[in-house]
């Protein structure tokens, strides 16, 4: 079994929660944020990812991170144009 992790989508560093945005893990696991922006990722295991979030209108950088059981909150995704 695996564990959960949460994380936001931001339309920028101050910015607003972007909903609808889709959040895909190794380019396999794909999730669409909240209304806030949030979203969780379920039944992970841990390892390295890559997680790239996408959005109509908006850009954002391909992010390679650790996820481990004692980091259940990912660090920010923010567009960068």
């Amino acid at each position: 079994m695996g564990f959960s992790v949460i994380g936001r989508v931001l339309n920028g560093p101050e910015g607003d929660g972007v909903p609808e945005a889709v959040v895909t893990l190794n380019n396999q696991i794909k999730v669409k944020t909240k209304a806030d922006g949030s979203f969780r990722l379920e039944n992970i295991t841990t390892g390295t990812y890559t997680i790239h979030a996408q959005k109509e209108h908006l850009y954002f950088e391909t992010v390679t991170i650790k996820i481990a059981p004692n980091t259940p909150q990912l660090a920010d995704i923010i567009a960068t144009g």
